[in-house]
């Protein structure tokens, strides 16, 4: 068995029980520590709804990720820009309608799923343009193949930030740790450090991570300033004032299409 990310030789690390009937196959590959799935044939099954009922981190992650996520976006965008974003796999569109309720221009894509948050003009059908952020939020420990997924994201953008959780040094086996989640059976392929690192080379772009949240930039990254998003001391910014400035212009100027409102402002 190769690895899905470096290509090097993966060998057995565990067994479990996918939804409750399945037993399956574990692989982790000796050079990279990437831990993924034989091949499944059963996502049809586990996807019988495209975010599982057992996920009760939804709405929790997306409100602990915003204040840093936001941080990162006005790092990474040239100072002042408003900047158009792009949220990749959006789910349900709950990203999307935080982000944009805060300022940002933000757009969603998802081929698998529906958007039930956000008006139909920020709900892309293909991606054929380009943002100057895209995120990606707990998607990339759903895809078998993570290459063919980031060619598609990196194509369209210099900078990507998403959400997965690093292997932990002291897992074992299957049930050592939660994330693995055999149970919804959608969660199939696990990253460390260098697998990241391994495929931001691949693509020609620096890579920054905690054990939760990744930067790749086809820019090189500040490392200082990156560590003060995480902190909250970041001091580059700006880009959220734009996007609250462009947005107020826009409301003011679709509300003075309605003649009684239009007629009090000019009041």
């Amino acid at each position: 068995m190769k690895c899905r990310i470096c290509n090097k030789k993966a060998v057995i690390f565990d067994e479990a029980v996918i939804l409750q009937k399945h037993k399956i196959k574990y692989y982790r590959c000796t050079d990279c520590g990437t831990i993924f799935t034989e091949s499944p044939y059963w996502l049809d099954e586990a996807y019988s709804e495209s975010i599982s009922s057992l996920d009760i981190g939804l709405i929790s992650r997306n409100i602990d990720f915003l204040p840093i996520f936001q941080r990162l976006i006005d790092v990474l965008l040239p100072y002042g820009v408003p900047g158009k974003f792009l949220d990749f796999a959006g789910g349900y569109g709950v990203w999307v309608r935080m982000m944009r309720d805060r300022g940002y221009d933000f757009f969603y894509y998802d081929k698998y799923s529906k958007d039930i948050f956000n008006p139909y003009f920020v709900d892309l059908k293909k991606i054929d343009d380009s943002f100057d952020v895209v995120t990606a939020l707990e998607v990339f420990e759903h895809v078998e193949n993570p290459r063919l997924e980031l060619r598609e994201v990196v194509n369209c953008t210099n900078n990507l930030i998403f959400t997965t959780q690093i292997i932990p040094d002291n897992v074992k086996k299957i049930s050592d740790w939660w994330y693995f989640s055999p149970l919804t059976g959608q969660h199939i392929t696990f990253y460390t450090h260098k697998s990241l690192s391994i495929l931001a080379n691949h693509f020609k772009m620096d890579y920054l991570g905690t054990n939760a949240i990744h930067i790749f930039s086809k820019r090189p990254l500040d490392r200082n300033l990156i560590a003060g998003c995480f902190s909250g001391n970041a001091t580059r910014g700006g880009g959220y004032f734009v996007n609250l400035f462009c947005s107020l212009i826009m409301i003011v100027s679709l509300l003075k299409k309605c003649q009684p409102i239009n007629n009090f402002l000019k009041w």
